[in-house]
């Protein structure tokens, strides 16, 4: 038996304009890491959370606005640049708070599970976090919302703006980019 097809964007922002909390809900979930990594990018990751809060208030309040809910993903994208550019120029900026030792036990403690040490996973993940740092600005983005945050191919495409066979060829040479650069690397360093 198939399991339904998850509401569309629209569907959900047509509801939540009606006054579904939950269909809200649901879209703020489905954009929560997007709107975050976008929020990093222009104001920096330390305020990137707090942007995130003020454009799911802002969205939830201009919904009754939103002229086409199909391009809830596209306004919202857009709701988030122009918050984070504007936390930009008129906030200031958080100061970075270092891992605590709570933090620490609990990577060490998921890294155990997986088999690894906590060095290991770590040196792992920030290996391919900044490999990925390191590609083309075109590609970055696109690869941190498909293989940090888990997002469908279908989503990226609606939330970036870009056609979902653009985004499908920025995720192939994402990947080129990141085997090719790791082959040129001696052995035993990250990408």
């Amino acid at each position: 038996m198939e399991e339904p097809s998850p509401p569309s964007d629209g569907a959900l922002a047509v509801a939540a304009t009606c006054g579904d909390l939950d269909a809200f809900g649901m879209l703020a979930q489905r954009y929560r890491r997007a709107v975050e990594r976008i929020a990093a990018s222009i104001a920096g990751p330390e305020a990137a959370e707090d942007v995130a809060q003020d454009v799911f208030l802002l969205a939830f309040k201009a919904l009754p606005d939103l002229d086409e809910p199909e391009s809830f993903a596209a306004w919202l994208s857009a709701i988030t640049r122009n918050r984070a550019l504007r936390w930009l120029r008129n906030e200031r900026r958080m100061p970075r708070v270092e891992f605590d030792d709570t933090l620490l036990l609990y990577i060490d403690a998921a890294s155990a599970r997986e088999g690894r040490s906590a060095s290991a996973s770590a040196d792992l993940a920030a290996d391919v976090v900044d490999g990925i740092e390191r590609l083309p600005e075109g590609l970055r983005l696109t690869m941190r919302l498909r293989w940090l945050d888990e997002m469908p191919i279908r989503q990226i495409s609606a939330f970036t703006g870009i056609p979902a066979s653009t985004v499908k060829w920025r995720l192939f040479e994402g990947k080129r980019l990141l085997r090719e650069r790791k082959r040129k690397l001696p052995k035993g360093e990250g990408v």
